[in-house]
């Protein structure tokens, strides 16, 4: 994952995308990757991001298929870091959109999430596998055209109405979840955990896996109270509950770190903080100079002092068969 926020923000690494709110760029040497504890890439090579993951994706699969152990559960997370404002596209998917760069990272990750789908059906455990494609929040309303679209919803990142946490949700798995069924119901992340646990008869083995295949092996304890609640039944399209059921079940409360945000229970809606000094000084608001403050290169990591260039990936790729 990028080492640095402020790089992850930006991807004026590539010219003529540059965005407009990080003018002059960020220094290509502070985007960098790690692998565990070693940094194996800088500066970062966002343009190949994408195509790295699925490689790694299907690197992972193939090593579980060759020690036979496609019967035992596992969770890979595959994580893609656009397009909240870390937009960029390989040399294949630039220009493949009317959206621009923001555009170009849809049609690049919905290539990816295509190549995840098919790897299944091709290795023949696509009914025994649940995949979720979902997003983390609502749209940077801020960047515009290059921050999303909320499609009529009230506000976005960063805050507590519907725009800003109600987001996409998508459940496939051939055989077991109906093709095109859509649902009404208020859910929220911390159901997967509850549900995963479910399924699998707890306790079980959790399987993440880094950019190069670092397992970490988590036994879920069944005596721990868990947040959320197993949303299975809705997934299969086989519960009798009456509509909005979930929402009823329990409340769905929203923090941002420790400052409540918003509660709902049901179709009430509670909203605990706002923006009152906002509304009460909107005249002393003025364009500032950037703020991003001070970095000093000196504590910055690096890979190969004091040039701090390198390139491990591609490396890798050829002595493990990667690519």
């Amino acid at each position: 994952m990028p080492a640095s926020s402020y790089c992850s923000g930006s991807v004026s690494l590539f010219g003529r995308h540059r965005l407009e709110y990080y003018p002059s760029g960020p220094d290509p040497s502070m985007c960098f990757l790690y692998d565990g504890d070693d940094i194996v890439q800088q500066p970062m090579r966002f343009e190949w991001m994408t195509e790295n993951l699925v490689h790694d994706w299907r690197r992972f699969l193939r090593m579980r298929l060759q020690k036979d152990q496609n019967e035992r559960p596992f969770f890979f997370y595959f994580s893609f870091p656009q397009v909240h404002s870390a937009q960029f596209a390989s040399p294949t998917f630039l220009g493949s959109s009317v959206r621009g760069i923001y555009g170009d990272s849809i049609n690049e990750m919905s290539w990816a999430v295509g190549e995840v789908l098919d790897s299944l059906v091709n290795a023949g455990i696509a009914e025994n596998t649940l995949v979720i494609l979902m997003s983390d929040h609502g749209p940077h309303a801020e960047l515009c055209l290059n921050g999303g679209s909320t499609a009529g919803l009230k506000g976005g990142k960063s805050n507590s109405y519907e725009g800003g946490f109600r987001i996409p949700f998508i459940a496939w798995q051939p055989g077991t979840i109906k093709a095109g069924r859509v649902s009404n119901e208020v859910i929220s992340s911390m159901d997967l955990y509850r549900t995963f646990r479910d399924m699998q008869n707890c306790p079980f083995q959790v399987i993440t896996v880094s950019q190069y295949l670092s397992y970490i092996v988590v036994l879920m304890k069944p005596q721990l109270p868990l947040d959320g609640t197993n949303i299975m039944d809705e997934l299969l399209g086989v519960s009798d509950e009456s509509p909005g059921y979930l929402g009823r079940r329990r409340p769905i409360i929203y923090y941002c770190n420790t400052k409540l945000m918003a509660i709902r229970v049901g179709n009430i809606k509670m909203r605990a903080l706002a923006a009152e000094v906002l509304r009460e000084h909107r005249e002393t608001l003025v364009p500032v100079t950037s703020q991003l403050g001070h970095f000093d290169k000196s504590l910055t990591p690096c890979c190969d002092p004091p040039a701090c260039r390198c390139d491990k990936i591609t490396n890798r790729q050829e002595q493990v068969g990667y690519k």
